[in-house]
């Protein structure tokens, strides 16, 4: 124990054999020898090494509206961690993985998938999949923001944020073209002489 006081008790290099429940014992002297106490119930939790990792399978991460969004998410390997998406700050309630693939409008259910992957220490990685359906309402001012979050409990949690571009296809546009505009001569009508036509494009120019 290291600063410890008649009402508060500070423990170093905890592991998670300190876990366990602690009992805080008061007697009085002589001569009542009056007993109290009171125990709570401590859990030593090992938190991830560091923030999720998110990967988009398209990189860089540009999407069309109508094509099939698939994000990974992974964190570091921790007992009880949970992972959470957020689409533009608003959080995703996930369905069961044998549903469809499409988020519909209006509703924040969503395809969610999480599994423990290889160890890559005491504990597995937690994966996350996310795949949808984009629409044109995911993307404001042509950017969809997704967040991936790492929970563990209340002692703990980070964040790592994806921003989804949408893809604009360049239309060619035609160069412009002159159009001639005017009726027919018949031929009885007189032929216009070429000098008159010289002379008039002459004034309008000059």
């Amino acid at each position: 124990a290291f600063r410890s006081n008649a009402s508060e008790v500070y423990l170093m290099n905890v592991s998670k054999a300190s876990s366990g429940k602690y009992k805080c014992e008061v007697l009085a002297e002589y001569p009542s020898f009056e007993k109290a106490s009171e125990s709570v119930t401590m859990d030593v939790i090992a938190v991830p090494s560091g923030p999720p990792l998110v990967q988009s399978s398209r990189r860089p991460a540009m999407y069309s509206p109508g094509e099939i969004l698939r994000i990974n998410c992974t964190s570091p390997g921790a007992k009880h961690v949970t992972l959470v998406w957020y689409i533009n700050g608003v959080k995703i309630q996930p369905q069961p993985p044998t549903l469809p693939a499409v988020h519909h409008h209006g509703s924040n259910s969503t395809p969610v998938t999480q599994k423990n992957i290889k160890y890559s220490g005491r504990f597995p990685d937690l994966l996350s999949v996310l795949q949808m359906q984009l629409k044109f309402s995911h993307f404001k001012d042509g950017t969809m923001h997704i967040s991936c979050v790492a929970v563990l409990y209340q002692v703990y949690s980070k964040s790592t944020e994806l921003h989804i571009r949408q893809f604009e296809s360049h239309k060619t546009v035609a160069p412009p073209f002159l159009k001639l505009y005017g009726a027919a001569q018949s031929p009885s009508q007189s032929p216009v002489p070429a000098a008159l036509i010289l002379i008039t494009l002459y004034i309008l120019i000059y």
